[in-house]
């Protein structure tokens, strides 16, 4: 009983086990899958996120000034000494002289609502404006980081796709040069060839072996840096069922990019400085707000507060205050100064951009078609030598080829790989920008 109740047990345990490693198994069967869980997963777009929303609360709060403020207040003030005032004589029948006396009761007391309101206040009006367009900078900022995070994302993509498949070839050329090591060993056993044939051979095999653990470690940083990008824990496994050829089907060879999101922010920091320049010079204008109180009063001369009959007399008032600067030590006309430069470096900055985009999106379409046909050449190259020394081992087992033959095709065959490697990895890192630059 106790086995069976163990053996369920240990049943249990592995079948929960298993449904968990299923569960923290991953597929993607494109690049545009990874880019889209890399925009809805990537922890530091939440950081953006939140910068834009910080901008709206700043817009929103300078926004304010559109709106009165009110407020309640009560105060309580005890008049320890009651200012003397010079009275006429003749009031109290002392002609011919002033008579010092005191006005007012000693315990005052006021509850009411104030409230102002800016009438005109254009330097505070430009300020949310400035807000505003601090809010429009913020979500260009996260268009930035998303467009940076698919070329990243697609860019690790297709190195972890490049890894793998540079992983499997380095692991086939491992066989046959192991495969060709022991005929080589065999053959020098037999004398048939001296020790530096045998000793080329290990050398060849040695360096494979060393392209396997080098490619092994490339596709191993490329999956930890993607993972790092989709916001996947370590641990959790991931496949992909595509796999990179030249023949792929590449929409993108004769594409116009979209417009540069770097371009906007540039645009939007120069419309930045043109309204600085506004706020500088409102700094010259006067401002007129109103204020007023609504509000009741209690005079008197002993302690205490009552809420009887008329003992709350009303007191109320309203004003309007006009505030016009006469100056301020040349600081404004320094301030306007410096927006304007600030402007005038904003637009040079703006139109060399421009000017750089357009050179570098034309460059990077150019480069692309040159290197995609470059790339299926490499590929070719790479399928014939890979044919030329698997029938030069034919031949070199059946004593109708030298090893130095061999050994030289084989070399032939190494650098065509490599630079079949090599060029499919600077396309397709080409390929990742110009996604980038398209919607997903």
């Amino acid at each position: 009983m106790n086995k069976t109740i163990l053996y369920l047990f240990i049943c249990l345990f592995v079948s929960i086990n298993l449904l968990h490693a299923q569960e923290e198994s991953i597929i993607f069967a494109n690049v545009d899958e990874v880019i889209a869980l890399a925009l809805e997963e990537n922890p530091d777009v939440s950081v953006y996120l939140l910068q834009q929303e910080k901008a709206t609360a700043n817009y929103k709060l300078n926004k304010n000034y559109y709106l009165p403020t009110v407020t309640g207040t009560a105060s309580y003030q005890n008049n320890l000494a009651l200012q003397n005032t010079a009275l006429p004589g003749e009031i109290f029948g002392q002609s011919g002289q002033n008579v010092n006396v005191q006005i007012g009761q000693q315990f005052n007391y006021n509850a009411g609502i104030n409230i102002s309101k800016s009438i005109l206040d254009r330097e505070a009006q430009l300020k949310a404006k400035v807000a505003q367009l601090d809010v429009a900078i913020a979500e260009s900022q996260t268009e930035i980081f998303k467009q940076t995070l698919k070329e990243q994302t697609a860019f690790y993509y297709y190195s972890t796709l490049i890894g793998k498949q540079a992983v499997e070839i380095s692991k086939e050329d491992l066989k046959i040069c192991d495969s060709m090591y022991q005929l080589t060993t065999q053959r020098f056993k037999e004398g048939l060839i001296d020790l530096t044939n045998k000793n080329q051979a290990e050398i060849n095999r040695n360096k494979v072996e060393q392209s396997v653990l080098s490619n092994q470690n490339i596709y191993n940083k490329s999956l930890n840096s993607l993972k790092l990008l989709l916001g996947i824990a370590y641990g959790t496994s991931i496949n992909f069922t595509e796999e990179l050829t030249p023949n792929q089907t590449v929409n993108f060879i004769s594409a116009t990019l979209s417009e540069d999101k770097n371009l906007t922010l540039k645009t939007l920091e120069q419309e930045q400085t043109l309204l600085n320049i506004k706020k500088e010079k409102s700094g010259k204008l006067p401002t007129l707000s109103f204020n007023g109180y609504l509000g009741k009063q209690q005079l008197r001369d002993n302690f205490g507060v009552s809420f009887g009959n008329n003992a709350w007399q009303d007191y109320s008032y309203v004003g309007l205050n006009l505030t016009v600067p006469i100056f301020s030590g040349f600081s404004k006309k320094n301030k306007v100064k410096v927006s304007k430069i600030e402007n005038a470096i904003a637009i040079k900055n703006l139109q060399i951009e421009k000017d750089k985009s357009l050179s570098k999106d034309a460059e990077l379409l150019n480069e692309f078609q040159l290197n995609y046909s470059i790339l299926k050449q490499s590929e070719d190259n790479f399928k014939l030598t890979k044919d030329n020394t698997d029938l030069a081992m034919l031949k070199y087992k059946e004593g109708l080829l030298s090893l130095e033959s061999y050994l030289k095709l084989y070399e032939d065959y190494l650098n065509a790989e490599n630079n079949y490697l090599n060029s499919l990895s600077v396309t397709f890192t080409q390929y990742a920008t110009i996604l980038s630059r398209q919607s997903i």
